[in-house]
């Protein structure tokens, strides 16, 4: 909304200081810049609404419930099963698909490997979803120094340099020797 009124004119004339919470964030330099730093802002905003919305996406409020403290309701394992609820989901948009790819990674266990691996096979190791399952299957194996060798194996196209870029910026002695290599 303030993207909108910035970029109109409204509120942000030449020289105008943006400013948020935490400061200053940018200075209108003709309308342009400033409603770019606006909108920005905006989206951030957008985004978290979007996401504490996923996350309460089918349970009912109770009636004590304080919107505020909603969101810190959801244990990591509920958080998880809504995740790979959407990432299964055949009515899911692809955006909503991607989302939830990327933030897997912060929830290991095994429901969500398994989530990462079926769609990684199904994508067949190339669409942009099977890069973002790769990248957050490569961050999980990172975080707990172990890879699933048999899947790995498997392994091929985007899929794998992506887990390989991963592996070996974070955790590169998780990476197998290739054949012939010892």
């Amino acid at each position: 909304m303030l993207g909108g009124l910035a970029g109109a004119g409204y509120g942000a004339e030449f020289g105008t200081e943006v400013r948020s919470i935490e400061g200053t964030v940018g200075t209108v330099v003709g309308g342009s810049i400033g409603a770019d730093i606006v909108d920005g802002i905006e989206e951030l905003f957008w985004m978290r609404t979007w996401l504490d919305g996923l996350f309460r996406k089918g349970r009912p409020r109770t009636a004590d419930e304080n919107p505020l403290e909603s969101r810190a309701e959801l244990s990591p394992e509920e958080r998880a099963v809504l995740l790979v609820g959407i990432l299964e989901d055949p009515t899911a948009r692809e955006d909503e698909k991607y989302d939830a790819a990327m933030y897997m990674e912060d929830f290991p266990g095994p429901l969500v490997e398994s989530c990462l691996i079926r769609t990684i096979r199904a994508e067949d190791f190339s669409s942009v979803l099977a890069q973002h399952c790769a990248a957050s299957l490569a961050g999980i194996w990172a975080q707990q120094d172990r890879i699933d060798r048999d899947f790995f194996s498997e392994l091929h196209r985007t899929a794998l340099d992506e887990v390989l870029g991963i592996l070996g910026t974070r955790a590169p002695h998780l990476i197998p020797p290739r054949d012939g290599e010892s």
